[in-house]
């Protein structure tokens, strides 16, 4: 199967960026690295500002610029996600504020990809670890995945070592393209380089 990582477009300068986690959950922040499921533990009215370092990036994306390494997507995303059966995601409603402080959207989501797979083939990918996460990946220059280890039906995951890496099945991106969602892109697995991202 051929496999794709799931970037923002980085060349969207008109995309707003999200930069500021709820006061009651910035000091753990980590927990979306975890891919268990945070509904208990994420606010139910949760805002996120767009960030004033960017006074005239304003446009929303179906994938949501953010500097928290989070998958933030809009309701037509969603749908797609949900229309291929991606089933091992919980979705966390946010709304999102325009630089003056009103509501720009609340049509919004976290994407928390439970789950992660270890299905990194560490003896043909290269990278260095993190040295104050020694179980995380730092630095991901190429990626190899070990196949046998992915579900045929999983769509979008994750790596338990590289969790702010997702990856998406052809299928997925087909679907995606379909409806021309924007603000991403696929890299191929075999292309992909997370220094560039």
């Amino acid at each position: 199967m051929h496999y794709f990582a799931l970037v923002e477009d980085q060349d969207l300068e008109d995309a707003a960026v999200l930069a500021d986690p709820p006061a009651s959950i910035k000091d753990e922040n980590f927990r979306f690295t975890e891919g268990v499921p945070l509904k208990d533990w994420f606010p139910s009215d949760a805002v996120y500002p767009m960030s004033p370092e960017f006074p005239r990036a304003r446009k929303l994306y179906a994938l949501q610029s953010n500097a928290l390494g989070l998958l933030v997507i809009s309701k037509e995303l969603k749908a797609v996600f949900d229309s291929v059966g991606c089933d091992n995601i919980e979705y966390l409603p946010i709304s999102i504020l325009n630089h003056r402080g009103k509501l720009a959207s609340s049509d919004y989501s976290i994407a928390n990809v439970l789950h992660p797979m270890d299905a990194m083939d560490r003896k043909n990918s290269i990278y260095k670890m993190n040295p104050l996460l020694p179980t995380q990946v730092n630095m991901l220059s190429k990626l190899v995945l070990l196949e046998d280890r992915i579900p045929p039906e999983r769509h979008l995951f994750r790596l338990t070592n590289a969790p702010r890496v997702y990856l998406v099945t052809e299928t997925l991106k087909r679907a995606v393209e379909k409806k021309k969602l924007d603000g991403m892109l696929f890299i191929p697995v075999e292309e992909f380089d997370d220094a560039l991202h």
